[in-house]
């Protein structure tokens, strides 16, 4: 009718509140019609009306309770509401009327993910394919259900059969970009991240997503990966417009500032374990701690970081410039990114520059190419002075020690090696992420098992698929036999230190080393040869093992790396001593030392802020 005609006119121009007008007018024309409720639910939600638009469509769903579109709706923005009962049974409700409407059922899979119940969400997802077996979106969605599953086979199997037409440009080559990655296979990643990028060349997350995947790469040389980065941060900055230029901060040099952590890792995850140290010892009397969460998952850890942190905001929900509105609104002095450019990022916030002092550190080991961020956390380890400044946009603070903090885990006893090799037989093990696992990686491995030949060698975290039946393939072409191979699934925490406890020698991988998982080998008593790269990243196990001072285990080249790692298979002796000792050389040393590296921190922060003060006077 014409009064829906001119209000959606209204809607599609960006005028809520008219086309509100015209809607209601229409229901007063026309009671009885189920699809005029659903325009003005529409409008009313798009102008912050939540509540009222439930509440249309309620009485629309008992006035027309066989309309599917109704409570397909409802149930939308009960989820929006964070009502996932009402939001399933709306659903359901929506799929007996009608099972062949797939958009509900896609929905319903999503509500039932979200909420831990993956097998549900899977049968959901079929159903919808099997009602419409060309709705791309139930097959795109089907795919990133795989991918979450760590089924990396099906989910590239089923986005190479998806209609691209269906999607935003770029979404699923950056779809398959991911799996790539994941699956450790770099090059492909690359590629189909250039592809994304260039189907939507606005594409930030693409864009961050190609930057992650460079850090693996030895191919690729320093410089090239800093103009990446560059490239990227222009564009961040580009999208997020001009920044702010005055902030609502007191400029007084000595008084109590507002630090505010932006992450999307406050959750079960490394960024969250080395931070909680942080936010337990922060100086009140000096730093109010604000924390901005960008994930809607809440677990222990969440509930912990938020006993820690004097102020908490979620931001998951808000755009860039909404964020960047209410940290500058709230007066945060110094503003810390601990994401990079990894997932969940919100570089776009740091690009509008809400606050006078913007710092990266933790979650990304590289520049942010962000010319709105002024510093990155480092250590002399990683970057010592005069070597990588030119491959950064921010300047590089270093921290006395470490950049790092470890939180360990009290409770888990220090083991002994569980396998029972034939005598002179010795297993290393790798529990890194298979993305970590480069061909450079292999050859080096290559290198230390050609001279140990009963040695053997076990890797974590390998999935099913072709991750497993690719790996042992790259292996046996740099000359690892299958038959000297454990491939182990991913593990719960438990089983996991006692996997790291039950090897011999751990190995690093490279350029990116391991950092989490480095900490987590030397608590358990497991020695690691550290290597010292050529870039920040590549010289993380470096940093900690020079930080514990253990020379044994540090090497300065690829030869060294071999002759270490052979060295400590050959000598039980010095593998059952460090074995005994490397958990107390981490209590005792600066990077367990929470009060002092908080210290640290906290002074490199007042350092940034007296330098910004000096430049507002």
């Amino acid at each position: 009718m014409r009064l829906v005609a001119e209000g959606n006119a209204l809607e599609d121009a960006g005028d809520a509140v008219g086309a509100l007008a015209k809607y209601e007018a229409a229901r007063t024309a026309c009671p009885d019609l189920p699809r005029i409720p659903l325009n003005l639910a529409n409008a009313l939600h798009k102008l912050g009306r939540l509540d009222e638009a439930i509440r249309t469509l309620e009485g629309a769903c008992a006035a027309h309770p066989h309309h599917a579109p109704t409570q397909f709706n409802l149930g939308t923005l009960y989820a929006v509401q964070a009502r996932p009962a009402a939001a399933d049974a709306a659903f359901r409700a929506a799929l007996r009327i009608d099972p062949l409407m797939a958009e509900a059922a896609v929905a319903l899979a999503a509500l039932l993910d979200s909420s831990g119940r993956a097998v549900d969400a899977e049968e959901a997802l079929k159903n919808a394919l099997a009602a419409r077996p060309d709705y791309a979106g139930a097959r795109f969605n089907l795919a990133l259900l795989y991918d979450r599953q760590d089924r990396c086979d099906e989910a590239e199997a089923m986005l190479r059969d998806v209609d691209r037409r269906a999607f935003t440009p770029g979404r699923v080559a950056g779809a398959l970009a991911e799996i790539y990655l994941k699956m450790g296979r770099h090059t492909e990643a690359e590629a189909s991240f250039r592809t994304a990028m260039t189907e939507d060349p606005g594409a930030v997350d693409t864009g961050s997503g190609l930057l992650f995947s460079l850090n693996f790469r030895t191919d690729v040389s320093p410089e090239d990966v800093f103009r990446e980065h560059v490239r990227v941060g222009a564009m961040i900055a580009g999208a997020a417009g001009a920044p702010y230029t005055t902030w609502n901060v007191p400029w007084i040099a000595e008084r109590r500032l507002r630090i505010g952590y932006v992450s999307g890792d406050f959750i079960q995850h490394p960024v969250a374990r080395f931070l909680a140290p942080v936010l337990a010892r922060h100086d009140r009397s000096n730093f109010d701690v604000h924390c901005f969460s960008n994930h809607t998952e809440v677990d222990d850890i969440t509930r912990q970081l938020k006993g820690y942190a004097a102020h908490w905001h979620e931001i998951a929900g808000d755009d860039d410039a909404a964020v960047a509105r209410r940290i500058h609104a709230l007066g945060i002095d110094v503003l810390v990114d601990l994401s990079g450019h990894t997932t969940r990022h919100r570089l776009g916030v740091f690009a509008r520059r809400p606050a006078p002092v913007q710092v990266t550190w933790l979650g990304y080991l590289n520049t942010t190419g962000v010319g709105a961020i002024d510093y990155r956390i480092c250590d002399r380890h990683t970057d010592p002075e005069g070597e990588t400044e030119r491959f950064h946009t921010e300047q590089l603070v270093r921290l006395p020690h470490s950049q790092w903090c470890y939180l360990p885990f009290d409770d888990l006893p220090r083991l002994s090696p569980l396998h029972e090799p034939p005598p002179g037989e010795v297993v290393f093990g790798s529990f890194n992420q298979l993305v970590k696992i480069t061909d450079a990686t292999l050859a080096l491995w290559g290198r230390v098992l050609a001279e140990l030949p009963r040695a053997a060698l076990a890797v974590m975290d390998t999935r099913e698929g072709w991750s497993r039946r690719g790996l042992l393939a790259r292996l046996a072409a740099h000359g690892i036999a299958p038959g000297r191979v454990r491939l182990l699934p991913r593990e719960t925490p438990a089983t996991y230190f006692e996997r790291v406890a039950d090897v011999d020698v751990a190995l690093d991988t490279f350029p990116y080393n391991g950092a989490t998982t480095t900490f987590d080998t030397l608590w358990m008593g497991t020695p690691i040869v550290a290597l010292r790269g050529d870039r920040g990243i590549a010289r993380g196990g470096y940093s900690i093992l020079s930080t514990l001072g253990v020379g044994a285990l540090v090497a300065r080249s690829a030869d060294d790396y071999v002759s270490a790692n052979v060295r400590l298979a050959q000598d039980a002796e010095l593998r059952t001593s460090l074995r005994g000792t490397l958990r107390e050389r981490l209590r005792a040393s600066p990077l367990l030392g929470t009060s002092a590296f908080v210290s640290d921190l906290e002074a490199a922060f007042r350092a940034m802020w007296r330098r910004r003060f000096e430049q507002s006077r």
